[in-house]
């Protein structure tokens, strides 16, 4: 019974059940143990509440994103969605406020382990060909980290390299950010001046499947693993 304690004592696990709690992420059996969990240990409870706050926080100044045309009407297949004749209409985010919560836990992945006290500057939830999530990229501004997590590892040929890429909004150039390591879905790395004004003026980020060490010539070669558009979250310090 004291190694049990002991277990749920550990502060790297109590953070990885609570992140993963709040974002939703875990099976029904497991949230339901968590559930317990949290009666008999404060500091599982806690830590609980530290990201249901940090949660609702970032939704609120979530920044409103109307969707393109085509996006719109998958929104509307998807959950079946009416409008009522003469409606004054609703703002978007409001109805799809579900939607945007999901979107948002994602970040916390990556959040919970940001630097203390630093800002979440630019965030890119990156879907694969089948529209399922696959990567979150988010950098932060006053540490200049770039910040990424695999969230399925595709197969990956030893020969082959995973590279991440940036599209310029201004030149609509693409641009290399480097070799992805699939060696740990987990990592980050320090941003150089150049990426970093790359990122300031993304459009969107891409992931390909180039040849061993990135691609030879610096533009895609290989297909595309998956994309998402780049997301500035924070207005601060635009002169950094």
């Amino acid at each position: 019974m004291s190694g049990k304690i002991m277990r749920y004592q550990q502060p790297a696990l109590i953070e990885q059940l609570a992140h993963q709690y709040v974002l939703g992420t875990q099976s029904i059996r497991v949230r339901q143990r968590i559930a317990k969990l949290r009666l008999e240990y404060s500091a599982i409870d806690e830590r609980i509440y530290f990201w249901e706050q940090k949660l609702t926080v970032l939704h609120d100044k979530t920044p409103e994103i109307m969707p393109t045309n085509d996006n719109w009407q998958a929104i509307k297949q998807k959950l079946a969605f009416t409008p009522k004749k003469n409606s004054a209409g609703v703002r978007f985010y409001q109805w799809l406020s579900g939607v945007s919560m999901a979107c948002l836990a994602l970040v916390f992945i990556l959040w919970w382990q940001a630097v203390p006290q630093d800002n979440l500057s630019y965030i890119a939830i990156m879907k694969d060909n089948l529209k399922q999530p696959q990567l979150v990229a988010a950098t932060y501004g006053k540490s200049r980290t770039l910040k990424i997590e695999l969230l399925s590892i595709p197969k990956v040929p030893q020969d082959m390299n995973l590279e991440l890429w940036v599209r310029s909004k201004t030149d609509k150039q693409i641009r290399s950010l480097g070799v992805i390591s699939t060696s740990s879905n987990i990592f980050d790395r320090q941003l150089t001046e150049a990426e970093w004004r790359l990122i300031k003026d993304s459009k969107d980020l891409l992931l390909t499947m180039e040849e061993k060490g990135g691609s030879p010539i610096g533009e895609p070669m290989g297909d595309v693993v998956s994309q998402g558009l780049c997301i500035r979250m924070a207005s601060w310090q635009d002169k950094v």
